[in-house]
């Protein structure tokens, strides 16, 4: 806000390289968008379900619980992302311990995957929900240092 309010030195040049991933490349803004960065609509991000759920068959179906549609199985409503620094663990299951985690996961859910106390049951368990996947979460392409510089941003919101 204080940036946005004429204050040019509120962000370092690192956080306004991250601004840039998000709103450009990163296609973050297409859900965390408007005042709250949030769209306020559901979306699959195919987060893991872990190790329990609250529903069927240890599974959180999300959206699909309130519509009993098909299609809106593991839709849940894109979060704020303000104060986001501040609010681990994320996802809607708190799967993710660090903001780090929750945004490789977006970019690639083989970050996810390629940790080694993520047994093979969970990963078959989350096929599904994988392939469930929003379209605009497909082909985000950073590199490391976009990466770090998106962190960068992302702590200031």
């Amino acid at each position: 806000e204080q940036y946005i309010n004429g204050d040019k030195r509120a962000l370092t040049a690192k956080q306004k390289e991250g601004a840039l991933v998000f709103y450009g490349k990163g296609r973050c803004a297409a859900c965390h968008a408007g005042d709250l960065l949030s769209d306020m609509s559901f979306h699959s991000v195919g987060v893991p379900q872990g190790t329990q759920g609250p529903h069927m068959f240890g599974q959180d179906l999300g959206r699909a619980l309130v519509t009993y549609r098909t299609e809106d199985r593991y839709k849940f409503k894109t979060p704020s992302l303000i104060s986001v620094s501040k609010t681990a663990p994320y996802g809607h299951n708190g799967i993710f311990p660090s903001l780090e985690s929750v945004v490789k996961y977006h970019i690639s859910p083989m970050f996810f995957y390629r940790d080694p106390k993520v047994t093979d049951e969970i990963i078959l368990k989350n096929n599904e929900s994988l392939a469930s996947r929003s379209e605009v979460l497909r082909w985000i392409k950073i590199d490391e240092e976009e990466l770090v510089s998106l962190l960068k941003f992302l702590e200031t919101l």
